[in-house]
């Protein structure tokens, strides 16, 4: 626990009244879970969200001058 709140935060807790220590868990015990449920909330809002459509693939094909072949126009494949 002292990496998590800081060697303070936990002697000034040791120093607490056992009805202080219970209040100050039940605190913490409250915003962790808030916490959570935001979270969760959020991971439900990326799911539902439609994945990025990927940009068309534009091709242009270079021919060489006094070629026999018909030149192609440039073409957009999906």
């Amino acid at each position: 626990m002292v990496g998590i709140f800081g060697g303070d935060a936990l002697r000034s807790l040791a120093a607490a009244t056992p009805f202080e220590q219970v209040e100050r868990l039940d605190a913490f015990d409250t915003y962790e879970r808030g916490l959570i449920a935001h979270v969760q909330g959020l991971q439900a809002l990326v799911a539902e969200m439609k994945p990025a459509q990927p940009k068309p693939l534009m091709l242009k094909v270079l021919w060489r001058s006094g070629s026999q072949v018909p030149r192609p126009k440039t073409s957009t494949y999906y």
